[in-house]
């Protein structure tokens, strides 16, 4: 008996040990990590789905509505008050274009918000990690954005907007937004979690945001010596892209505007990643 139990000891000190940190451990937010949990992230994203739409009566019609609200109302007031000359193209497609790549931006930021401390249940009782959730955000964000995309290809057809060679740029400038989403996502994530007052500031911030992209105005009221500073906001760059490939506009956006948010874009993804990996190490410590 005694020679049994040496063994059992003895095999027992080959025995793999894994020693999970009470303070998150290392942060991985690779592309394995993400693969390894995508089971879990599938599920997020149709809990997530299901939860936005489920007690509404009008249902996913509600992704159709308000950027069409949106769309009905800055065209009724700028269009007959400020009178925004949108050129060729009708001014209520010029706004639509452009609410329908802000939004994703701006419904990714806000989001971002929650991402995380809205499953602080999960996390106080089993590790996972918190990669996870921002990504099954993103992809949440990335299906709500298929009904806005539809709703304006209709409106190309309404208006007989036919596309152009423009429209094969088109994958580039998603990428773009995706990027800029994603790094919203990932920095409000944590940030929210360590500055409580960011649920405050998002909402303005996402207005002021809002206001300083040329969405309901036309980048030609911007005087052109302002412009490539104008750039420092990348959602200019990245909306002005895309009007010129779903519009089909023959003049593309100034090269050194459009070089000014890419080099903010590619920034800010870097200072995303920084931050999510910094604050991610200490994460129990504000949940």
């Amino acid at each position: 008996m005694q020679l049994n139990n040496t063994s059992e000891n003895t095999d027992k000190k080959h025995l793999p040990v894994t020693v999970i940190l009470p303070n998150g451990g290392d942060s991985h937010i690779g592309f394995k990590e993400i693969a390894r949990n995508w089971e879990l992230i599938r599920l997020l994203v149709v809990r997530s789905i299901n939860g936005r739409y489920r007690d509404t009566s009008f249902g996913i019609l509600w992704a159709f509505v308000q950027p069409l609200a949106y769309m009905l109302v800055l065209s009724t007031f700028f269009g007959l008050i400020a009178r925004f000359d949108s050129g060729d193209i009708p001014y209520p497609l010029h706004i639509l274009s452009g609410l329908v790549a802000f939004q994703f931006f701006s419904k990714s930021l806000s989001q971002g918000l929650t991402a995380i401390s809205g499953n602080r249940g999960v996390l106080s009782m089993v590790y996972l990690p918190r990669i996870v959730f921002p990504v099954a955000n993103m992809i949440t964000s990335i299906i709500d954005f298929l009904f806005p995309a539809t709703l304006l290809a209709a409106f190309l057809f309404y208006y007989g907007i036919s596309p152009t060679t423009n429209l094969l740029y088109l994958p580039l400038v998603l990428f773009c937004l995706l990027i800029a989403g994603s790094s919203a996502q990932l920095f409000m994530s944590v940030v929210s979690l360590r500055f409580k007052d960011m649920r405050m500031v998002v909402p303005v911030l996402s207005q002021m945001w809002f206001f300083a992209t040329p969405i309901f105005y036309p980048l030609h009221v911007i005087p052109e010596k302002y412009q490539m500073i104008y750039g420092l906001n990348p959602m200019v760059g990245i909306v002005e892209m895309f009007r010129w490939c779903v519009l089909g506009y023959s003049e593309l956006p100034r090269t050194d505007m459009l070089i000014m948010s890419a080099l903010v874009l590619f920034v800010g993804v870097l200072v995303s990643l920084w931050v999510f990996k910094v604050i991610d190490k200490k994460i129990y410590q504000y949940l």
